[in-house]
């Protein structure tokens, strides 16, 4: 019988007849039940009966195809978070869907969240995964600079000369 990662597939028959769901996990759709070649869409993955009928009366055969459309793995909740010293970070991600055990960039992951190995500050990041059955998830990309970003302002650069026991006081500009 058949098995996909999507939730469409392109039957594989030959000569005139038509195509019957007989049974499944829920929406089915034939695009063309006449065509030994159609594409059929399932509204959501699981397991889907289908009859293959052709000849004419009392010359008929038949063919029953199984068809299990898998789901993809999905990636969600993709954080990136600088080191200390903002000169490398991580990215963690959540895999749902799929069957485990899976791969992350070809690499056997058993953590979920996901959390890469450390990525120098300013480098480009790219994670697919692929689940038991070969299905792939959409891939991520992004790039992290690690940049300090402050709050406090700008100071006057101009050197203050001040002796022991003298105060000094520096004020919040306005806006921040």
């Amino acid at each position: 019988d058949l098995e996909t990662c999507d939730l469409q597939l392109t039957m594989q028959r030959s000569g005139g007849g038509t195509w019957n769901i007989v049974s499944g996990n829920g929406m089915l759709t034939i695009t063309n039940p006449a065509d030994p070649q159609t594409t059929v869409i399932a509204a959501a993955p699981g397991f889907y009966s289908l009859v293959y009928k052709s000849g004419t009366a009392g010359c008929e055969a038949s063919d029953t195809a199984v068809i299990q459309f898998h789901p993809a793995p999905v990636l969600s909740q993709v954080i990136e978070v600088c080191n200390s010293d903002l000169t490398s970070y991580t990215v963690s991600f959540q895999i749902t869907g799929g069957q485990a055990p899976y791969l992350v960039n070809g690499s056997v992951t058993s953590s979920n969240p996901f959390v890469s190995a450390q990525i120098p500050a300013g480098n480009s990041y790219s994670f697919q995964v692929e689940d038991s059955h070969g299905c792939l998830s959409a891939t991520i990309t992004g790039d992290q600079s690690c940049d300090c970003l402050s709050g406090a302002g700008q100071m006057d650069t101009t050197t203050i000369i001040k002796c022991i026991g003298d105060s000094l006081m520096a004020n919040l500009p306005s806006g921040y």
